[in-house]
């Protein structure tokens, strides 16, 4: 992604293989200062705060500008707006 920030994300519906929408965009990556992202991700989805990283680790944030998306087969999908979307 430092390379070439161009990305693609699909999202598959699993009952139904055929019905997905695709994404198309670029990325920005800045680092995750003080695991702000990551604490703030684990207290909304467990209530409490994310256990201890490795030895080494490093956090990134990945912030996808869209450009583009695709649907196919009743996916509700907004129309081209060039919003955000964070992973």
């Amino acid at each position: 992604m430092l390379r070439d920030p161009r990305i693609s994300v699909s999202i598959i519906d699993s009952a139904d293989p055929e019905n997905y929408v695709e994404l198309r965009g670029r990325v920005s990556m800045t680092p995750d200062v003080g695991r702000a992202v990551d604490t703030q991700l684990s207290w909304k989805y467990d209530g409490r705060d994310p256990g201890e990283d490795r030895p080494g680790a490093v956090r990134v944030v990945i912030r996808m500008e869209v450009g583009e998306g695709h649907r196919l087969r009743g996916l509700s999908m907004p129309e081209q707006s060039g919003g955000r979307a964070s992973m």
